[in-house]
């Protein structure tokens, strides 16, 4: 009952357009949009709304709803995993000199060449501006440039292979 309650909850925060998409039942929809309206900081009234969402969502199949809430969810944890690859990247080839050859081999095999002069560029470009502890421009700069390449790598990756 209470995990029915906290769908309720994730349902609440989304958009009026948002649930509208959820093909939810009416019933259950308006109370979604009366919890909208309710004041946050009135504890008491928003507390009785969730049960009241609580006990329509046990007469509602939550499976299909909770795949959808998942499903939405996905993107920003890839999304997250990336920027987490780009920051470990971003520090082991500010620490270690080395680790740029690793990162060229294994991300920038078939670049052409001013790609990856330029890279290097970036790279010492960071590394001496961390060393010297000035403000972190290029520091930001090559963790975009990291995360962008990330990015389109993922991107590319999570489209089907078509069949001649």
């Amino acid at each position: 009952m209470t995990a029915l309650q906290k769908v309720g909850e994730e349902l609440v925060g989304l958009s009026v357009d948002t649930l509208k998409k959820f093909q939810l039942p009416e019933i259950l929809l308006d109370a979604l949009l009366d919890a909208k309206r309710i004041n946050p900081n009135k504890h008491g009234g928003m507390n009785r709304q969730m049960q009241y969402i609580g006990k329509l969502m046990r007469g509602v199949d939550a499976a299909p709803i909770i795949e959808k809430l998942t499903a939405m969810k996905a993107p920003s944890q890839k999304q997250t995993a990336l920027q987490h690859l780009a920051e470990q990247w971003r520090t082991r080839l500010l620490a270690d000199a080395s680790a740029t050859g690793a990162f060229k081999n294994e991300f920038m095999t078939g670049e052409d060449v001013s790609a990856i002069e330029e890279f290097d560029t970036l790279i010492a470009a960071a590394r001496d501006e961390y060393l010297k502890q000035r403000p972190p421009k290029y520091f930001r700069v090559l963790y975009k440039a990291l995360l962008k390449r990330f990015t389109a790598a993922a991107e590319v990756d999570a489209e089907p292979e078509s069949t001649p």
